[in-house]
């Protein structure tokens, strides 16, 4: 089954609670144990939201069973070491599904003073299934206005800020099929500008907006430590502007679509945004999708337990706050025909969807 709702989880120090950085627990952990905070539901039952967990450093390799602390993915975070192979550690959270994470054993800081047990798959997936139902039953997004998503982002900043950033090569290979080369290019969601500087190294004149100040800001100190010379925008694209027939292209960072909780506010702006583009310029959307029938069923179950008000797919994410918090934003998910049905009610025309994006272009008068 597809997850709509992903386990998430953190590691903080204890007081104040604060996210904890790789660097700072190897130095904390060097000669004795050290109690964390953890953070999240990725873990299930073995470590409730919120509790101190001591954690001593390590003495060789961790064994299976044993409850680690790792950093994934760059972040540091308290996952079971399901499987140990030569310099590498399978890490897998008791309540997530998936084949779980291989980091390198130098990617291990620590071992939790918890039970080493090694859950059964059907365990975990059952704990992730009454997870999924129980989100969908019972909890909404905080605002549908929009502020929810722009604290997450805001305050997610520093963690997107990348040394070397780099589109996706399906993506760009996407962008130079859609967009005339050396045209200007609107990013709508450019966040910390990873998209906006890839472009603008492809040769693109780019201009990106973003609602979120922590993400124009970091995008802006970027872009003149590269010397580039890069608009960024604070705003919200909704009473955001362009000359008409200005653009050779839009490019959506991922699900921003999803973000605009009015069905009408984003018609409105698809139709806007059209007149902007120049003859042949085409919008590259992201929105998030409803794939697969659990998700489907989730998404109904959500609509059914919110009375039926609203639109089908009103859904939200989950984040953790800096502080720890547990949070959700709103997000619309989208069937197929429904984002169809909006991008023609705003006289574009829906052609091929590949992987994170589908291509609209302005349809023509018959």
């Amino acid at each position: 089954m597809r997850p709509l709702w992903h386990p998430v989880s953190a590691v903080l120090l204890p007081e104040p609670p604060v996210l904890a950085s790789a660097q700072v627990l190897r130095l904390l952990l060097k000669t004795a144990p050290f109690p964390v905070r953890y953070a999240g539901d990725r873990m299930g039952n073995a470590i409730p939201h919120g509790r101190l967990v001591s954690v001593r450093p390590l003495a060789g390799s961790p064994r299976p069973g044993e409850v680690v602390l790792a950093v994934v993915e760059g972040a540091p975070d308290l996952l079971r070491a399901a499987a140990v192979d030569g310099e590498r550690v399978l890490l897998q959270g008791d309540a997530e599904g998936g084949s779980g994470h291989w980091v390198p054993q130098g990617g291990v800081l620590g071992v939790a003073d918890l039970p080493a047990r090694l859950p059964a798959p059907w365990a975990r997936a059952a704990r992730r299934l009454l997870a999924d139902l129980g989100e969908a039953w019972c909890a909404r997004a905080e605002a549908r206005d929009g502020g929810d998503v722009r604290s997450k982002y805001d305050a997610q900043a520093p963690f997107y800020v990348a040394s070397d950033p780099v589109m996706d090569p399906s993506l760009m290979t996407r962008v130079r099929a859609a967009f005339s080369p050396g045209g200007k290019v609107l990013v709508a969601g450019s966040g910390v500008g990873t998209e906006c500087f890839a472009l603008a190294a492809a040769g693109y004149e780019v201009c990106g907006v973003d609602f979120a100040p922590a993400m124009v800001a970091a995008a802006r100190v970027q872009a003149q430590r590269r010397s580039l010379r890069i608009l960024f925008e604070e705003g919200d694209l909704r009473a955001h502007r362009e000359p008409p027939g200005s653009l050779a292209g839009i490019l959506f960072t991922y699900d921003v679509y999803s973000f605009l909780a009015d069905r009408r506010e984003r018609i409105a702006l698809l139709r806007r945004m059209a007149a902007w583009l120049a003859p042949g310029g085409a919008i590259l959307l992201s929105a998030r999708r409803a794939r697969g029938v659990w998700v489907r069923f989730l998404l109904t179950l959500q609509w059914v337990a919110g009375g039926g008000r609203g639109l089908w797919g009103a859904s939200h994410t989950r984040w953790i706050s800096v502080r720890g918090e547990l949070h959700r934003s709103f997000v619309q998910v989208f069937s197929s025909r429904a984002l169809a049905r909006e991008a023609h009610a705003a006289g574009l025309r829906q052609m091929d969807w590949d992987g994170g994006h589908g291509c609209l272009t302005v349809a023509r008068a018959a």
